[in-house]
């Protein structure tokens, strides 16, 4: 009996392992069906949203890769700005070491002179050629009157006098400023001669004792005095007026101070002669004259406070 039921009870588990196996194979078929239709169905959203994503993801590194070269950028300016600025200040000291050994060259051949080195600190823009400010005072010496003179291309100048003293500062008035007169003196540039030997047809004629050496001659320098105003018409430009018509004065001829106002010490270089104008009459003449110094680009001076001027302007 057993045997018989035995051999149902095999046959029932295979059938059912067998109907299990077989649901099981269909339903996974069907879930894949499922899936792959769903796939199909929302790829296109699946390709957009992924496609937003890469872009956000580009634009971010984007923006961090231009903030990375915007600071890079910032720097290299930065740098640029330092290396100008370093070059302006090493030309600034070339220069003004440059004035520096001109000015010390100066007080060796003026041992007389006792010198005071300054910068100009302040100047009026409406006012250019008027006065400008230097950063030394009555703390180191500057009295009221002293002669101020500056070196250009190696050439000293006249730039004005000491009109006010402060304890470190000092106004300096310029000598362009048409409300002052400078008591100046222009020469005639040098001309060398040389002296003939005398009227012989055949020098080798001429015995030693009658030889006259060939030795170039110098005239004697002419010196005509008049009085230097700031030009009204030219800023900038000076004119020395009251010269008579015989002054045989030369452009290009050099004009110094005289000192005989007292308000300069003398033999301080003003300009040269750039073009020369009779008056109405033919009685009088006038010279323009072109500083040694460009006032426009005075940027130190010298403050000549040994010896002193004799008189003081305002005193």
């Amino acid at each position: 009996m057993w045997e018989k039921w035995k051999k149902h009870i095999t046959i029932i588990i295979s059938i059912s392992i067998l109907l299990v196996l077989m649901v099981l194979t269909i339903g996974s078929n069907y879930h894949r069906g499922i899936a792959s239709v769903a796939d199909r169905a929302f790829y296109p959203i699946q390709v957009i949203f992924k496609s937003i994503s890469n872009f956000g993801t580009k634009t971010m590194q984007n923006i961090k890769d231009f903030k990375n070269v915007q600071n890079q950028r910032d720097e290299l300016l930065f740098e640029i700005a330092q290396l100008k600025k370093f070059q302006s200040e090493n030309q600034e000291l070339k220069r003004e070491n440059k004035s520096l050994l001109e000015a010390l060259n100066y007080k060796q051949k003026n041992t007389e002179l006792t010198m005071a080195f300054s910068r100009v600190v302040m100047r009026d823009p409406s006012d250019w050629y008027k006065g400008v400010t230097v950063d030394i005072g009555s703390s180191s010496g500057i009295t009221k009157g002293m002669t101020v003179v500056s070196i250009q291309d190696k050439q000293i100048g006249l730039v004005g006098i000491v009109e006010e003293v402060y304890k470190y500062t000092s106004k300096v008035h310029l000598l362009v400023d048409p409300a002052k007169n400078i008591a100046a003196a222009a020469h005639v540039s040098n001309k060398v001669l040389p002296t003939k030997i005398a009227d012989k047809p055949n020098p080798s004629m001429v015995t030693d004792e009658e030889a006259v050496p060939d030795v170039p001659k110098e005239e004697p320098i002419l010196w005509y005095q008049g009085v230097i105003e700031g030009s009204t018409k030219n800023p900038g430009m000076m004119e020395m007026i009251y010269l008579t018509h015989e002054a045989q004065i030369e452009l290009g001829s050099t004009v110094v101070t005289t000192g005989l106002g007292g308000y300069y010490i003398p033999d301080i270089p003003v300009g040269v002669v750039k073009e020369l104008k009779k008056d109405a009459y033919g009685l009088l003449q006038r010279a323009i004259i072109k500083p040694h110094i460009d006032l426009g680009r005075l940027q130190e001076v010298i403050i000549i406070t040994n010896p002193k001027p004799q008189k003081v302007v305002g005193q």
